[in-house]
């Protein structure tokens, strides 16, 4: 697998302005709300598009995305839209403080990193994730050290610490530590053959490096297909070469119907010999579903992968938080 370049040629990335929209496409791929139920909120609860193009056309800005994501996840968790939006941010991120899990604490080292985000240094920051990389070693700086930094990271852009930039930021550049770290694929030869990828309206692929680097780190040969790939395309391509393993992810953004509809019609097209395994916040939600496995931490699929074959091809793995 080539080497990548950083990512970033400067420490300040250009600051996030008013000028800054997301189309209605956008947003709907972004928080997982259809542009449907976008248009009836509108009219329903006077919820407006921050600005209109010279077309006409909605545009949102990063607030009104990062509002609408917290909604999204406050339906998950049972709450209806009127009363929803009978609060502000504060109000609603509130809600979610209440009846989420609360977070562990960071370490040190991890808050060290969350702060040289919010100070818009990004050499320094993916220096300081090598570092961690090195000392730590793969499998701890991915089981361990890497969940509660996103999970930060998600927060603080939820409860509007972090733009919708820095976030990217943030994950563009553990993506690349990742790559710079991960065995070569020509270099591993263990079984399983995973074939990674995400189905449409997916885009994150950072899930699916994390899974690679810890089956590259022992050997395994993990093939990151990227994300948005039709489920067609998918199983063709599961058959061509003859994989083991279909690994998805699916982030916490998408509607618990629209995972369970992607994940079914995929299962039925592929062979039964061939193992589907997903995982993600996405999933996390979700009861098991017939001959798929669910995993709901990294180090869940870490000690699943190091027992291959010996796993059961459905159900999930709760023996640890995710």
């Amino acid at each position: 697998m080539p080497q990548h370049s950083p990512v970033a040629t400067t420490d300040k990335p250009p600051a996030e302005s008013a000028g800054d929209f997301f189309s209605l496409p956008e947003v709907e791929r972004e928080t997982g709300i259809s542009k449907d139920c976008l248009r009836v909120w509108e009219r329903r609860y006077a919820l407006a598009p921050a600005d209109r193009d010279s077309h006409g056309r909605r545009r949102y800005s990063a607030a009104a995305v990062a509002e609408l994501r917290q909604v999204r996840q406050l339906l998950d968790l049972g709450f209806r839209p009127r009363e929803l939006f009978r609060l502000d941010r504060a109000g609603r991120q509130q809600l979610l403080q209440q009846h989420q899990p609360a977070a562990s604490p960071l370490a040190a080292d991890q808050q060290q990193l969350i702060s040289l985000l919010l100070a818009n240094r990004p050499l320094e920051l993916q220096r300081a994730l090598q570092q961690q990389h090195q000392q730590r070693g793969n499998r701890a700086f991915i089981c361990q050290f890497v969940p509660p930094l996103l999970q930060a990271v998600g927060d603080a852009w939820l409860c509007g610490r972090l733009s919708i930039r820095q976030e990217a930021l943030f994950s563009a550049l553990l993506q690349e530590v990742l790559q710079q770290n991960m065995p070569s694929l020509d270099r591993c030869h263990q079984q399983p053959l995973l074939l990674l990828a995400t189905l449409p309206g997916e885009h994150h692929r950072l899930g699916l490096l994390l899974v690679a680097a810890l089956a590259r780190a022992r050997g395994q040969r993990a093939l990151v297909l990227g994300s948005e790939v039709p489920a067609a395309q998918l199983q063709s391509l599961a058959a061509e070469l003859s994989v083991d393993i279909v690994g998805l992810s699916f982030s916490g953004h998408q509607p618990n119907h629209q995972v369970r509809s992607q994940l079914g019609h995929l299962r039925a097209g592929l062979a039964p010999a061939i193992a589907l395994w997903a995982g993600g916040r996405g999933v996390s939600r979700l009861r098991p579903l017939a001959g798929i496995r669910h995993f709901v931490s990294l180090t869940a699929t870490d000690q699943a992968l190091a027992a291959w074959p010996a796993i059961p091809a459905e159900g999930t793995d709760e023996t640890l938080p995710s």
